[in-house]
């Protein structure tokens, strides 16, 4: 196992409490009236237990869930459909969360991904799988993020990882229990992520007054590079880290 993990190039550093690494028990709000996650039954027949299915109920949840009118107010919006798009880097992830009305890779709070209903852990194959697609996440779309979290989900199981960037050039990861319950805990967690502010959930992409920030070109030891628009006109936007002054007056300087 800790050779699969190494092929991923993220170290895990441990295991924690809940998502949002308290270190007290996190209250739970109830769900929202109107809103009863329908599951894959344990009895159910064997097609009502594959990945497709699991999608197609998952979906079904998420497109009731986005027309309840108390969403309208929430940080973070599922896009039902995500799972037929590439939403970054030719991912594909099956769930999307992404800022209140916006759909951009850069607008990303946070993805999972859909497995079949099952028992027990998620296969270190299904964690490998979700845990690459924060990797490539985090090096080529969320290069100023601190962190990122992802989930895995059967729509009763439910597992949450938390990626963190650790330096310029090394990501860690934070694994928390599998949850599983009649009481749909994997749900409420699932909930909360969506009412947290993008900065809560590590979505710190800088602005620029007077620019839109398309999409990252790259990341280096002082500064990103974004593509952008600037007036109706294409342009290059390098931002410095805030501790990378001196290599800014340098480069400045050579202009």
């Amino acid at each position: 196992q800790a050779q699969f993990y190494q092929q991923l190039g993220i170290k895990r550093c441990g295991d924690m409490q809940d998502i949002w690494a308290r270190t007290t028990k996190l209250e739970l709000a109830d769900l929202p009236t109107g809103f009863d996650p329908e599951e894959p039954a344990k009895d159910a027949p064997e097609t009502y237990k594959t990945p497709n299915s699991v999608q197609c109920i998952f979906t079904n949840c998420l497109e009731k869930l986005v027309n309840l009118p108390e969403t309208e107010e929430w940080e973070s919006k599922p896009d039902p459909k995500a799972y037929r798009k590439t939403s970054f880097r030719g991912r594909m992830p099956d769930v999307v969360n992404y800022r209140r009305n916006t759909t951009g890779s850069l607008d990303i709070t946070a993805f999972g991904d859909l497995k079949s209903r099952g028992s027990g852990d998620f296969s270190d194959e299904q964690k490998g799988h979700i845990l690459d697609m924060a990797r490539t996440f985090m090096e080529h779309v969320g290069l100023c993020r601190p962190f990122v979290i992802v989930f895995l989900s059967d729509g009763v199981r439910w597992q949450f990882f938390r990626v963190t960037r650790k330096g310029q050039d090394e990501l860690t990861y934070l694994e928390a229990p599998v949850i599983s319950d009649t009481m749909k805990t994997g749900w409420k967690h699932y909930i909360e992520m969506l009412k947290r502010s993008p900065s809560a959930m590590g979505c710190v992409e800088p602005y620029v007054n007077g620019v839109e920030l398309k999409s990252p070109l790259g990341r280096g030891g002082s500064s990103v590079v974004y593509e952008a628009v600037h007036k109706e006109t294409k342009v290059l936007v390098k931002l410095y880290f805030s501790d990378r002054h001196e290599s800014f007056r340098r480069e400045l300087s050579a202009l």
